[in-house]
């Protein structure tokens, strides 16, 4: 999928803005981040939060202690540990 992403950004840097003023041409960066770094933003977020409710149904004992925060004890909107 990202290859024809980047393939189809380099088609049109060649070709369609060969005739656009350079101060005109920053668009295309921002297509291309709007167009793949959203989603991926989007599906971390789905998908951690499915990862969560799955540790917290069937593996309480390792959702509690992802979720630990000291003082507080576990709670939904910690973010993961990355330390043991």
């Amino acid at each position: 999928m990202w290859v024809s992403i980047v393939a189809i950004a380099i088609a049109l840097r060649w070709t369609v803005f060969l005739g656009v003023a350079r101060e005109q041409r920053f668009g295309l960066p921002i297509i291309y981040m709007l167009g793949t770094w959203l989603p991926i933003i989007v599906l971390n977020v789905i998908e951690g939060g499915r990862l969560m409710q799955y540790l917290k149904m069937h593996h309480h004992q390792k959702w509690e202690e992802l979720t630990y925060i000291p003082g507080f004890g576990p709670d939904t909107r910690a973010s993961f540990k990355t330390s043991s």
